[in-house]
């Protein structure tokens, strides 16, 4: 199993590149999708090696991944912004690490992804076998744990609420300095996302533990006949 996960991991890049080949193809790239940093940011064989990255770690176990967290966490951003001051002469917005939303350039669409998983991997890497205790103390803040339960709405809202800001904007003729826009928009895309796991998704999670829980003891019912028939 760990072989194969290594093999899609390392596919992920080939299968990126090719993608952005072929995309390139007329009449081909535009069946597939119209812009092509979308294309390789929305396809679901553009990550499959996120998913392996993940599956991978969760079966092999790194000795002290501080350390490599630790050097991902410079080596990612210098080659990011290595690669965007040699594509176009500036390292681009600090606050994005030198990845752009798009990942447009110096090849990122093929290495950049592979990069920023890594780098999220180890951190979790670290957290879940206890090498950074301070990190733990981190993420258990109330604030933090509070905006994991509601992660999913902050996804799935938060095209939508930029969308809404941009339009009032216009609507009123009332631009926003860029720290206002991020900072309305937070907060609308939290309060919508909330609303949406109190209101709904709650309900359904609650559900989940009454479904399984039944379905975990149908099915030691039926281990036990078995058990004592051996």
């Amino acid at each position: 199993m760990n072989r194969f996960l290594w093999g899609v991991v390392a596919a992920g890049p080939a299968l990126r590149f090719a993608t952005l080949r072929i995309h390139g193809v007329e009449g081909i790239g535009t069946w597939i999708y119209w812009d092509t940093s979308l294309a390789l940011y929305v396809l679901p064989w553009s990550h499959f090696d996120a998913f392996a990255t993940g599956a991978l770690l969760s079966r092999i176990r790194i000795r002290r991944p501080e350390w490599g967290l630790g050097a991902m966490v410079v080596l990612v951003p210098l080659a990011g912004m290595a690669g965007g001051y040699a594509a176009t002469g500036s390292i681009g917005p600090i606050d994005a690490m030198g990845y752009p939303l798009r990942l447009e350039h110096s090849g990122m669409q093929v290495w950049g992804y592979s990069a920023l998983n890594w780098l999220f991997a180890l951190l979790i890497c670290t957290v879940v076998q206890g090498g950074g205790s301070w990190l733990q103390g981190v993420l258990e803040n109330r604030c933090l744990t509070y905006v994991g339960r509601v992660s999913y709405g902050l996804y799935l809202f938060h095209l939508p609420m930029i969308e809404l800001v941009e339009l009032l904007q216009r609507a009123f003729e009332r631009p926003l300095s860029a720290y206002t826009c991020t900072a309305v928009t937070f907060a609308l895309t939290l309060g919508v996302a909330s609303a949406s796991y109190h209101l709904f998704e709650a309900r359904f999670l609650r559900l989940k533990d009454v479904l399984f829980s039944k379905a975990g003891d149908r099915a030691a019912s039926l281990l036990i006949p078995l058990r004592k028939a051996a």
